[in-house]
C-alpha cells in the first residue's frame, strides 16, 4: 500500500539520536566552514595572475576543470547554499529535506563537492592547470587575453559566462611553486631579446679598419739618439708647461692680493716662475718618488742621514714649497661649471696627446682605478675590495699592454646614454672616438649587459666580458644550468649575442659578441695533476689575456710613486697623471719603438727622465766634470757676484760670511744686529747666498 508523502505525520519520523545542543554546534561549524571558504575565494580573487589564452575545455564541472572555473562555481553556489542553510535552520530537524526540490538538492550536492576541494594547499588544482605568463601588452598577432580582477567578479555570473571563460584559458602544462619572480623576468627578457639558439660561430661582419702605429716621432736630444726624455716630451709638451706656468703665476698673484697675509709668509718673497723652473720642479717631484723620506723638508736637511745634495743644489727649500703651494692648472676665480673645473684644461691637453701619439690595435680594455685620497671631495669613492679603499676613481681605456689611451675622472653620476645605465654609459663615452672601427672591447661584470652589447654592435664594436647572472634578458637555461666541473652551455640570440656558462671551480658566466667565440672548449697548453689537458672556452682565454691591461698600468704607476698626503685633491690627481700615467705611457712607447732589443725597467726610465729634467743629461755617465748648473743644466757657471733685481730695500739680506763670523765669536743674537745687509749674491754657489765684496773674495780665492 503506497503511503501518501503529504499524509505522513511528523510523529512517524524516526527520532534523531542527537540533542539540540549537538545540532546547533554542527550547524555552527558548517557555517564557519562556508565563511572560511568564502574568504579563501576572495583572497584568490585578489591575486593579479595573467594567463595565456587558448582553446577552452567544455563544461565547468568536468574532471580537468581549472581553478578559474572552480572559483566561478564557488561564487555562483555561494548564494543558493546560504539560502538552503537558512531554510534548513528554519525547518524542524525531522523534515530537514522537506520543501527542497530534487533539482535544488542536486545543485547543492554538486557544488558542495567543489567547495570541499582544497584551495590553499601547495598541490591545489588552482596552480596545476596552467602555466602563467606575465605580459605587459597582449600581442597583436595572437589571441592572448589579459584577465583582470573584474573577470572574477561574483556579481552577475552564471553558467554560460563560466563556459565562455573556460574558452579563454589554455592548459599547457603544470606550473609548480618552485617558479619565482626570476623566472618571470627571464620570460620577459626572452620576449624582449628574442629566441635563443645554439652558440655556434658566425662570420665577422665588421673588419678592423684601423692600424696600430706610432703617429708622432720623437726628436733625438743628445748624441743623435732617442732617450726617455724625448718620448716623455711628446706627452709633456710646451703647451702643457706654459699652461702650468701661466696659471701658477696667476694664482700666486691672487694669493698675494689677499689682505690676511702674515708678515713672515713665503708669499712675500714670491717671484714669477718660468718653464725651466717648472721642469726642475717636476724633476724634484719625480726624484722624491725614487728616494722617499719621512717629510718633505728632510730633502734639504744637512744631516748625514738625510742629506740630498742634488735637491739642495737645484732649488732652495722655500722656493720649492711656495711653488708647491701655488701650483695651479686653471683659473678658479670665475663661476664654476663642473666639479672638475680645476683640472679640465690640462686633462684635455693630456688626452689629446695620448690619442694622437699612438694608434691602437684591434683590442682594448676598460676598467677603473683608484687614486688614494682621504679628503672630503663630494666625488670621493669608497670601494672596500680595492687596495686603496678611499680615493678618486678614474675610468681608463687601455691597450692590452697597459697604454692609457682614454680616461674619465668619476665626479658623480653623469648623463647616461639612451637605453643604457650609468656604468654602461661610461663604456659608450670612452669608446666614442673608436666607434665604427670594428674593434673588440673587454669589460668586467660591472659594465657588461645585453643593452650595452646591442649598442656596441649597432656601432660596429664587439664586446666580450664577464656578466652577472641577475642581468635582465639572459636565458634562464644558461644562467640556472646545473653543470659539473668542465662542462659548458651557451645560447645565442638573433643579434649574435652569445651567453656562455662554463663550470670551473665555480660558474663563470660570460657574454660575447665576438664571432669566433663558441661553446666549445679549447686546450690551454697546461696539464692537470692527472696529466689531462686544461680546457677552457675561447671567451675566457681571451678575457684573461687582455683584461690585465689596466692592472698592469696601475702596477707600473705604483712603482716609485711620488704622491704624498695633501689637502688639495686636484694637485694629487694632476701629479698622478703627469708623473704616473704619462711616465708609464712613455715607457711603453719607448720599449716598443725606440729601445731596440734592450728593454728599460721603470726605475731606470724614471732615473733618466729625472737627470734630464734636473741637469740636462739623460745618464750619469754623460754628466760633464764638475757640478752641473742649477739654472741651465749644462756646464758649471763661473762664480760671480750679481745684484738681486728689484728695489734695494726689499731685496737686501744679511751677508752669509759676516753672519757666520760674528756667530762664532759673539752669538746669533748679536749677529742678527751686526751682520751686514747686502743686495749682491753669488751666482755659482749652492743656494745663491748673499755676500758682501770682502766675504766673496775670501771664499773664492781660486
Amino acid at each position: 500500500m503506497k503511503t501518501n508523502k503529504s499524509a505522513v505525520s511528523k510523529d512517524t519520523v524516526p527520532p534523531l539520536e542527537m540533542s539540540s545542543d549537538n545540532i546547533k554546534k554542527e550547524n555552527a561549524s558548517k557555517e564557519d566552514d562556508v565563511t572560511v571558504k568564502e574568504e579563501q575565494i576572495f583572497i584568490k580573487d585578489e591575486e593579479e595572475l595573467h594567463f595565456q589564452t587558448s582553446s577552452a575545455q567544455q563544461g565547468c564541472g568536468s574532471q580537468d576543470i581549472t581553478a578559474q572555473h572552480e572559483k566561478q562555481d564557488g561564487l555562483q553556489c555561494q548564494a543558493p547554499l546560504n539560502a538552503i542553510k537558512e531554510e534548513q535552520m528554519a525547518e524542524p530537524f525531522g523534515s530537514i529535506h522537506a520543501g527542497i526540490s530534487a533539482e535544488e538538492q542536486n545543485f547543492s550536492s554538486d557544488h558542495r563537492e567543489d567547495f570541499e576541494r582544497p584551495f590553499m594547499t601547495e598541490t591545489s588544482s588552482f596552480y596545476s592547470g596552467s602555466k602563467r605568463m606575465k605580459l605587459d601588452k597582449p600581442s597583436s598577432d595572437s589571441d592572448d587575453t589579459i584577465l583582470s580582477n573584474d573577470t572574477f567578479s561574483p556579481e552577475g555570473t552564471d553558467g554560460s559566462e563560466c563556459d565562455e571563460l573556460s574558452d579563454e584559458i589554455e592548459l599547457d602544462g603544470e606550473f609548480s611553486d618552485e617558479h619565482d619572480e626570476n623566472d618571470i623576468q627571464a620570460v620577459e627578457g626572452l620576449a624582449e631579446q628574442g629566441v635563443w639558439h645554439s652558440a655556434n660561430s658566425n662570420e665577422r661582419k665588421f673588419p678592423f679598419s684601423g692600424k696600430e702605429e706610432l703617429s708622432v716621432t720623437p726628436n733625438p736630444s743628445h748624441e743623435g739618439k732617442i732617450w726617455p726624455i724625448d718620448v716623455y716630451s711628446m706627452f709633456l709638451t710646451n703647451s702643457i708647461i706654459e699652461l702650468i706656468v701661466r696659471e701658477t703665476n696667476n694664482y700666486a698673484d691672487y694669493l698675494q692680493a689677499q689682505p690676511n697675509l702674515t708678515r713672515k709668509t713665503r708669499l712675500n718673497s714670491w717671484t714669477p716662475t718660468d718653464s725651466t723652473e717648472i721642469k726642475k720642479f717636476l724633476g724634484i717631484i719625480l726624484y722624491m718618488g725614487l728616494n722617499p723620506q719621512h717629510s718633505m723638508e728632510s730633502y734639504w736637511s744637512k744631516s748625514v742621514l738625510f742629506e740630498r745634495k742634488c735637491v739642495r743644489d737645484i732649488m732652495v727649500r722655500d722656493r720649492f714649497l711656495i711653488l708647491l703651494r701655488t701650483l695651479h692648472f686653471n683659473d678658479s676665480r670665475g663661476p664654476s661649471t663642473s666639479r672638475l673645473d680645476k683640472l679640465l684644461p690640462i686633462t684635455r691637453l693630456l688626452l689629446e696627446r695620448y690619442q694622437r701619439v699612438y694608434k691602437l690595435n684591434r683590442e682594448v680594455v676598460i676598467d677603473e682605478t683608484m687614486v688614494p685620497y682621504r679628503g672630503r671631495p663630494i666625488f670621493r669613492q669608497y670601494i672596500p675590495n680595492k687596495c686603496h679603499k678611499y680615493g678618486c676613481k678614474i675610468f681608463k681605456l687601455c691597450s692590452p699592454d697597459g697604454y692609457t689611451w682614454n680616461f674619465e675622472i668619476c665626479c658623480g653620476r653623469s648623463e647616461s646614454c639612451k637605453n643604457l645605465g650609468s656604468a654602461e654609459s661610461v663604456v659608450a663615452r670612452l669608446m666614442h672616438p673608436l666607434l665604427g672601427t670594428g674593434m673588440t672591447v673587454y669589460t668586467d661584470n660591472y659594465y657588461t649587459s645585453l643593452p650595452l652589447a646591442k649598442f656596441l654592435l649597432d656601432h660596429k664594436i664587439y664586446l666580450c666580458g664577464t656578466i652577472r647572472s641577475n642581468r635582465k634578458g639572459l636565458p634562464v637555461e644558461v644562467t640556472k644550468a646545473k653543470l659539473k666541473r668542465g662542462e659548458i652551455i651557451g645560447k645565442k640570440n638573433e643579434h649574435d649575442i652569445k651567453v656562455l656558462n662554463w663550470k670551473n671551480k665555480a660558474n663563470v658566466l660570460t657574454l660575447t659578441t665576438v664571432p669566433e667565440h663558441t661553446d666549445v672548449l679549447r686546450a690551454t697548453g697546461k696539464k692537470t695533476r692527472t696529466g689531462s689537458d686544461v680546457m677552457k672556452p675561447d671567451s675566457v682565454l681571451d678575457y684573461n689575456t687582455r683584461k690585465k691591461a689596466v692592472d698592469l698600468s696601475d702596477q707600473f704607476i705604483s712603482f716609485y710613486s711620488p704622491l704624498r698626503k695633501t689637502r688639495k685633491w686636484y694637485r694629487k690627481l694632476c701629479l698622478e697623471l703627469l708623473c704616473g700615467c704619462t711616465v708609464v705611457n712613455a715607457l711603453l712607447i719607448f720599449n716598443k719603438y725606440c729601445s731596440g732589443l734592450h728593454k728599460w725597467t721603470i726605475v731606470n726610465f724614471r732615473k733618466s727622465i729625472i737627470l734630464s729634467l734636473l741637469y740636462g743629461y739623460p745618464m750619469e755617465e754623460l754628466l760633464p766634470d764638475g757640478r752641473p748648473s742649477q739654472i741651465t743644466g749644462g756646464l758649471p757657471i763661473a762664480h760671480c757676484l750679481n745684484k738681486a733685481p728689484g728695489p734695494i730695500g726689499k731685496t737686501r739680506k744679511r751677508c752669509v760670511g759676516c753672519y757666520k763670523r760674528i756667530c762664532q765669536s759673539e752669538g746669533s743674537k748679536v749677529a742678527d744686529r751686526k751682520a751686514k745687509k747686502v743686495s749682491t749674491f753669488c751666482e755659482g754657489c749652492s743656494g745663491k747666498p748673499f755676500m758682501c765684496w770682502s766675504c766673496f773674495g775670501s771664499n773664492h780665492n781660486h
